[in-house]
């Protein structure tokens, strides 16, 4: 019952969070700063946006096609557009409740396309796992391109304040050497008690997950077409990002790098909360102020403008795929599932 209580209040909190950190975003911005957002949102060039959700749909029809390949060696052929429009789902269900989505995209494919539910879902791992690495190496490659931005702001905003401090202060020094040693101790501890609970059995299990993900891609018929399409649904979704750049003058000199930097750490934002409602704007936000020193309106701005128009994509394409999904039942879809895998035609 517990455990049941904490799984339906844990989203419901998330989702709290998310709009009170949008609020506590808007509140702390003078009536000044509002206005000059809301100036530049009326004003940015639209039509970048709708190349950005265009973007956002083909990320969604490459994906539909390698969860198609992913399928395939079990002995299915699950139809392209059923596929898509239960990709889509997925989307908009995890707006409402996460991992909610992999569970009704796995459940409407195997009810529509006849396909055992169980066999479905172990597909799942390999999808996750593939991203995952994915996203690694575009974090990797992120901090070297921006190795000098953040070496800059780490020096500025951590090291000049600390030394100043020292120089004024002669027990500020042992003071933070005992408090590092104890949290060294701590974490050790920490880490021991880790390792005996059943949480690190959890991340033991994910570990494995990851690594029997890995080896069924590379089991796969045409690894170049897989692998391909998984670059394109993250250089898609890099281009959702940068693609908006020149709707907006204080971001229309912006270019790769930052792209990347937006993209790495909004994924953050997107994890930490529903949809990413706030948590997205804010580090978006903080990324072009901090790093690429834009004024505060406009980079609230964009950060607004580009989880704008994704999120609308993803209801109004969840929602119509939902209401699409049923015109392509087919016959018998509800009947036993077939006991030994056949190609579907």
């Amino acid at each position: 019952m517990k455990a049941t209580l904490q799984k339906a209040i844990k989203p419901v909190f998330f989702l709290a969070l998310g709009v009170f950190i949008l609020w506590q975003i808007v509140r702390s911005m003078t009536p000044e700063v509002r206005q000059e957002t809301w100036l530049a949102m009326q004003q940015a060039k639209y039509g970048w946006v709708v190349l950005s959700i265009g973007c956002g749909i083909l990320s969604h029809m490459s994906r539909a096609q390698r969860w198609r390949m992913l399928i395939a060696p079990l002995g299915y052929k699950p139809r392209y557009l059923v596929t898509f429009l239960c990709v889509m789902i997925s989307y908009v269900a995890n707006l409402a409740l996460p991992r909610l989505g992999e569970v009704l995209k796995c459940t409407f494919l195997s009810r529509y396309e006849r396909i055992p539910a169980d066999k479905v879902i172990g597909t799942m791992i390999a999808e996750r796992s593939v991203d995952a690495v994915t996203l690694l190496l575009i974090t990797g490659i992120t901090l070297v391109l921006q190795y000098n931005r953040i070496n800059a702001f780490f020096q500025a905003k951590v090291v000049e304040p600390m030394a100043a401090k020292f120089a004024g202060n002669a027990l500020l020094l042992p003071i933070l050497i005992g408090g590092g040693l104890l949290f060294v101790a701590l974490a050790w501890l920490a880490w021991k008690r880790l390792q005996r609970s059943e949480r690190m059995e959890k991340i033991r299990d994910v570990l494995r997950n990851v690594a029997e993900g890995l080896t069924t891609v590379r089991r796969l018929e045409n690894l170049p077409a897989f692998l391909f399409h998984s670059f394109f649904i993250w250089a898609m979704y890099f281009a959702m990002v940068s693609i908006v750049f020149p709707a907006m003058p204080a971001t229309a000199e912006l270019g790769f790098s930052a792209g990347m930097a937006i993209l790495v750490f909004g994924s953050v934002g997107i994890i930490a909360t529903p949809g990413g409602i706030g948590a997205y704007q804010l580090i978006v936000k903080e990324t072009l102020v901090q790093l690429y020193g834009l004024a505060e309106a406009p980079a609230f701005a964009f950060a607004n403008i580009v989880w704008g128009a994704q999120t609308a994509m993803i209801v109004v394409g969840g929602l119509l795929a939902l209401a699409l999904l049923p015109m392509f039942k087919r016959r018998g879809a509800d009947e036993e599932m077939p006991r030994e895998p056949g190609v579907v035609a």
